[in-house]
This record gives C-alpha cells, sequence and structure tokens, in this order.
C-alpha cells in the first residue's frame, strides 16, 4: 500500500467519522423538560375536574403578576433615567425600595397562588402536595433560568 492509498484510507475514515458526529449533534436532541404545570397536575393526581379550576388559576395568577412585572419594568426604567440627570441620586433609594415593595408583592402573589392549589387538593392529596412545596423554587427557577 503506497502513500497515496493510506492518506485516502485515513481521509475518508475521517470524513465518515466527522459526519456522523454531525449527524449526533443535529439529530440528537436533549429531553424537552415538562412544563411546571404539567408537573404540578402529574405530582397532584388532580382529576379533570381538579386541572380546569388549576388552569384557571394559573391564567389569573399570570395576569397579576405580569401587572406586578409591569411596574416593576417601570420604576427600573425611572430609576435608570436618573443617570441622565447631574444630581440622579436623589431618588434612588426610593425607587429601589419601590422595586423591591413590588418583588415583595410578587412574592406574596405567588404563595397565594399555591395556597390555592392546596386548597384544591382533597384530603388523599395533601401528602403529594407537601412534598411538591419542597421543590416549588427549584422547579420554578430551573425553568425560568433555561429561558433566558
Amino acid at each position: 500500500m503506497n502513500k497515496k492509498t493510506l492518506n485516502s484510507i485515513v481521509i475518508a475514515v475521517l470524513l465518515t467519522s466527522n459526519l456522523i458526529l454531525l449527524g449526533f449533534i443535529f439529530f440528537s436532541k436533549p429531553p424537552h423538560p415538562a412544563m411546571p404545570k404539567q408537573v404540578i397536575i402529574k405530582k397532584l393526581g388532580f382529576d379533570k375536574t381538579q386541572t380546569a379550576e388549576y388552569f384557571e388559576l394559573t391564567k389569573s395568577h399570570h395576569e397579576a403578576v405580569m401587572a406586578l412585572e409591569s411596574k416593576i419594568k417601570e420604576k427600573k426604567k425611572e430609576l435608570y433615567s436618573t443617570l441622565a440627570n447631574a444630581n440622579g441620586n436623589t431618588n434612588v433609594d426610593s425607587l429601589a425600595n419601590a422595586i423591591g415593595q413590588i418583588q415583595t408583592e410578587i412574592e406574596h402573589t405567588h404563595y397565594k397562588h399555591f395556597t390555592e392549589i392546596k386548597n384544591l387538593c382533597r384530603k388523599e392529596q395533601l401528602p403529594a402536595f407537601n412534598e411538591l412545596s419542597k421543590e416549588l423554587g427549584d422547579l420554578f427557577f430551573r425553568n425560568r433560568k433555561k429561558k433566558k
């Protein structure tokens, strides 16, 4: 076997291995994580009626949180617009405190939402809810971080 044949075989093997690697990269997608709503429904074992009520709760909860996040956005615009002023530090503390108060309100809204979900549970579902409550922070934090 001469050098030309050996080089051709090496090139063919390398080309084939690269094509296989590219195939794995493009055609194998990581499993899509379950949406938190579906995880909650499954872990709590909600029936159709409970699921319908749960979706109504989540709809109103989402609207409330979006309204509060909109308020935070406005306060942040106000806060950062003070940078353009020569004496921009006059309202910084009050604006930062206002943002913090709205964030506190969001957390209270979340807590109330999960209390309402707990109230949807039947007596036999409460142990599952108590287990789920230990995972809620991670479940929603993980989902939010992946969206960014």
